[in-house]
C-alpha cells in the first residue's frame, strides 16, 4: 500500500481542489500554507478512516503532519502501537 500516494490524492482533491498542483513528499504543507489547522483536522478523520487506524490526539500536530514523510511515519507509528 502506498500512504504516500494515498495521502497525496486525498489532499489534491479534498483539500486543496486543484488537481494541477504537485505535493512533493517533503513539502511543508500547514507551514508552507497549503493547508490550514481545520483541513488538518479533515486530514486526520480520513487517515483514522482509510487506514483503520487511531491517531492520538498528540500526534496530531503542526510539527508531526507538516509534510507527506511525516504523516506517513506517524501512521506507521500508530499503527505499531507507539506512542
Amino acid at each position: 500500500m502506498d500512504y504516500h500516494k494515498i495521502i497525496k490524492n486525498y489532499l489534491i482533491k479534498e483539500i486543496i481542489k486543484d488537481e494541477d498542483i504537485t505535493i512533493e513528499n517533503d513539502e511543508l504543507l500547514i507551514t508552507g500554507g497549503l493547508i490550514d489547522s481545520f483541513a488538518l483536522v479533515e486530514l486526520v478523520v480520513f487517515l483514522e478512516k482509510e487506514f483503520n487506524t487511531k491517531i492520538d490526539n498528540t500526534k496530531a500536530t503542526v510539527k508531526n503532519m507538516d509534510t507527506i514523510n511525516s504523516i506517513v511515519k506517524v501512521l506507521g507509528e500508530c499503527k505499531n502501537g507507539k506512542k
